[in-house]
């Protein structure tokens, strides 16, 4: 069984670690190798530690996707469109 439930920020560590394993794992051939080579726990570690800071002042989200075992195995972040570019009144 799967348990979905927001992250917290004691999560940034592992959310991190599984950020750059799935990147790393997921798109060689469609980023460059260079950039996969480049991506570190410890970047990813800060910037979720800005989101987390952000968070009380932004309308962001993230969940993660613990097992059985309560091992985290996943994550969703997502958020409101920024630009403002896009029609959100479907012309």
């Amino acid at each position: 069984m799967i348990v979905i439930r927001e992250a917290i920020s004691g999560d940034i560590r592992t959310i991190s670690r599984i950020h750059v394993d799935v990147w790393r794992s997921t798109y060689p051939g469609i980023i460059p190798d260079k950039a996969l080579a480049n991506l570190s726990y410890e970047k990813r570690e800060k910037a979720w530690h800005h989101v987390f800071a952000d968070a009380p002042n932004a309308s962001g989200f993230a969940y993660l996707a613990e097992d059985d075992s309560g091992q985290l195995v996943g994550f969703a972040d997502g958020g409101r469109e920024r630009t403002g570019s896009l029609d959100t009144q479907g012309s």
